[in-house]
């Protein structure tokens, strides 16, 4: 069996979904088969290879499709991504492979175009289109499964008349984030002391990821408790730090992918705060962050939104209200005085984040597809 997995992507990129398709095609190819990422061309100020720039094996393989690349002109034309796409497709139409391989997409062009010539296709949905649902739909009509990161994503999707869907939430690769150091040893190797108090956030400061939220809560807190901010591009970090200048926020910009482990087992507390302004926060996400989190052993508290709760709840986490700082803080203040809860959140969401392994996702994936394979 092969799995050719086809992008139409910048690979790599500081973007989530880089890391997801990658991890996806190295945990396959773990699984012992056979696979080949095909991504086009495109301009990349990320020098580091993909096995490198993700911290992974370098057991599978890599195609790349020359194809033009307009985005460069994106600041005069909105819609250019679409010729970027087309020209993607057309190059497509020239690749061939063996009708038993599975075909692996995230861009639904792909998979319409691969479904009418009758491979084994999966398209892996992350969200629902905001816009001409019309054409997405038909382009999904005719694929064998759809690979759902969120139980709201298969909804939208099967309310909409596409049925074939398989709920496969993202994960975490275990032996990565299950640390085995002490909480003193990460905070000293990430340049802090023994007696620095962490209340950490790792990721984008996207709006949607409601990193403000927590800046916004530091005003409520003690200045001795530090706010960490991990990630985030240079121009928001410049942004938020003119925005939110307090001594007790710390920004700490980008980190490799192999060191952010370390930062995560040296929070006292770490946040995830996501607030509901789009579906995309409040149905759709599955936070890989959030596995990363849970696999830590650091307690969390989160923002109680749908698309958070279907892993996260009472039992392995503190839930806040969403957008609400000052509810935030007072979570915050009560984890840190109440070690005992700390503990045993911890606890729990360490043994239910077991389950979430990257490893375990590409089983399943398999599993389902040896079940319904055409050929």
């Amino acid at each position: 069996m092969k799995i050719t997995y086809i992008t139409n992507a910048r690979i790599p990129t500081e973007k989530a979904h880089g890391y997801q398709i990658c991890k996806m095609c190295e945990e396959f190819s773990n699984i012992g088969i056979d696979v080949e990422l095909v991504v086009p061309t495109r301009k990349n100020d990320i020098k580091k290879d993909i096995f490198d720039y993700y911290d992974l094996k370098r057991n599978f393989k890599i195609r790349y499709v020359q194809s033009p690349d307009f985005l460069f002109l994106d600041k005069f034309f909105k819609k250019i991504i679409y010729l970027n796409n087309l020209f993607f497709l057309i190059k497509s139409l020239f690749l061939k492979f063996q009708k038993n391989d599975l075909i692996y997409t995230r861009s639904p062009e792909i998979a319409w175009l691969f479904s009418l010539r009758r491979y084994n296709v999966f398209f892996e949905a992350h969200n629902w289109p905001g816009s001409k649902t019309w054409i997405y739909k038909q382009m999904l009509k005719k694929v064998d499964l759809l690979i759902c990161n969120s139980n709201g994503t298969a909804n939208y999707h099967i309310k909409n008349g596409l049925g074939k869907a398989e709920v496969c939430h993202n994960g975490v690769d275990l032996e990565k984030f299950s640390l085995n150091f002490d909480r003193n040893y990460c905070k000293k190797k990430i340049g802090f002391s023994n007696n620095d108090v962490l209340v950490m956030y790792v990721g984008h400061l996207y709006d949607w990821k409601g990193a403000d939220i927590l800046a916004k809560s530091a005003n409520f807190i003690d200045e001795k408790i530090k706010i960490v901010f991990v990630g985030g591009n240079d121009s928001d970090i410049f942004e938020y730090k003119n925005k939110y200048d307090k001594k007790n926020i710390i920004f700490v910009g980008k980190r490799k992918h192999e060191e952010i482990p370390f930062y995560l087992k040296a929070a006292d507390i770490l946040v995830l705060p996501n607030v509901p302004i789009s579906k995309e926060s409040v149905k759709f996400t599955s936070p890989i962050k959030m596995f990363e989190y849970m696999s830590s052993g650091t307690p969390i508290i989160a923002s109680n939104l749908p698309s958070i709760k279907e892993i996260l709840n009472k039992d392995n986490s503190i839930l806040f209200k969403p957008g609400d700082e000052k509810e935030l803080s007072e979570k915050i203040v009560f984890c840190l005085n109440n070690k005992d809860v700390m503990d045993e959140i911890s606890r729990k969401a360490l043994s239910d984040v077991q389950y979430y392994s990257w490893f375990n996702r590409a089983k399943k994936i398999i599993k389902k597809y040896e079940s319904i394979k055409k050929i």
